[in-house]
């Protein structure tokens, strides 16, 4: 009866070890960012499914291989970033931790910007493996360029009404035209200075 016992103990414990572990795996599976774990020889142990739709990869394809075989990493101008170099290769076999952008490349050989972590996983002071959490920046670049083009033309646009201002400005304040008046000169100034302003 005692060895029953046990066996029941035992049961109740892998149940309940094997529910933990699936509540485990459903939070990365459900989180928004990319998100691959590799052990310490580098190859693949868990992607999420946020990683399977951004890179066109399926766990099935990506499991037990080294994840830069699988996703292509490569530098803003498009040169790939050597292993040694790779976030993910720092976290394993220095156990640093890297914050920065690449290019990820898709399984149907498109490109895009990712902002990306790799840390290490340490268990009990024992490096394990890494954590890599990526995201697509695509959009905010997108928003980025936007932002920077509508403040070039808003600036070519208001700079072109400025100048002649200063222009006509200089003419009058030169006597070009004719003399002016003191107080006509001082409204002139103050035009010109302010248009200076504008200008800077």
């Amino acid at each position: 009866i005692a060895s029953q016992n046990v066996l029941e103990d035992l049961d109740i414990e892998k149940s309940k070890v094997e529910s933990e572990k699936a509540k485990d795996e459903a939070i990365l599976a459900s989180i928004g960012d990319g998100l691959v774990v590799v052990g310490q020889d580098l190859k693949t142990v868990l992607i999420n499914r946020a990683t399977e739709v951004a890179t066109g990869w399926g766990s099935q394809e990506a499991l037990g291989k080294m994840w830069g075989d699988i996703v292509e990493l490569s530098a803003e101008d498009g040169t790939p970033v050597p292993l040694e170099k790779r976030p993910i290769f720092l976290a394993v076999k220095k156990g640093i931790t890297t914050t920065t952008t690449y290019l990820y490349t898709r399984k149907d050989k498109t490109k895009f910007p990712v902002a990306l972590t790799a840390s290490p996983v340490k268990v009990e002071g024992e490096l394990i493996g890494a954590i890599l959490v990526f995201r697509d920046i695509t959009r905010e670049r997108e928003i980025d360029k936007a932002k920077t083009e509508f403040v070039s033309l808003a600036s070519h646009q208001l700079r072109t009404p400025l100048t002649i201002i200063r222009w006509y400005t200089e003419m009058l304040l030169n006597r070009n035209i004719g003399k002016l008046i003191p107080k006509q000169k001082d409204y002139l100034e103050k035009i010109h200075q302010g248009n200076e302003r504008m200008i800077e």
